[in-house]
């Protein structure tokens, strides 16, 4: 019974709390602003395609500038090139009418998520045909593939 009466006040305390924060007009512009620089990093996905999701990071607006992280200048130079394109989708998109420009800052040690992908086709490890090795090479382990490249140089 005590469990039940200890675990309504907490609820009912944690209800407290996310009305507080919900009424607060800090938090929720902070919501917001949390908000618009994720449309703006799926905007910038969008536009420039899923690397640019991984090398570009906004990360605040700075009055009428939204910062974008990148991770060289190279980014920096096509945010830089798209940032019209950009701008008009966000502002479609996002409930703020504000003007905005785009600042890109390249951020030197820039923290890429890491991705994984599948080793290519020709790194896939099989195994020989004559021998039964495990190899990366191909159809043949390189020493059934020399010995093959050998006795067919000297057929004749």
């Amino acid at each position: 019974m005590r469990n039940r009466e200890t675990r309504g006040r907490r609820e009912r305390r944690l209800a407290d709390i996310l009305t507080a924060v919900a009424g607060d007009r800090a938090m929720r512009e902070g919501l917001e602003r949390a908000r618009d620089l994720e449309l703006l990093r799926s905007v910038i996905a969008r536009e420039l395609g899923e690397e640019a999701g991984r090398d570009c990071r906004p990360r605040e607006f700075s009055g009428s500038a939204a910062v974008v992280e990148v991770a060289d200048t190279i980014w920096a130079q096509r945010l830089a090139l798209a940032s019209e394109p950009i701008v008009r989708r966000f502002r479609e998109e996002s409930a703020s009418a504000e003007t905005l420009t785009i600042r890109p800052v390249v951020v030197r040690g820039f923290d890429r998520p890491k991705v994984s992908q599948a080793p290519p086709e020709s790194l896939t490890p099989t195994r020989c045909e004559r021998c039964g090795a495990t190899t990366t090479a191909g159809r043949h382990c390189l020493a059934c593939a020399a010995e093959i490249a050998y006795w067919r140089a000297h057929e004749r």
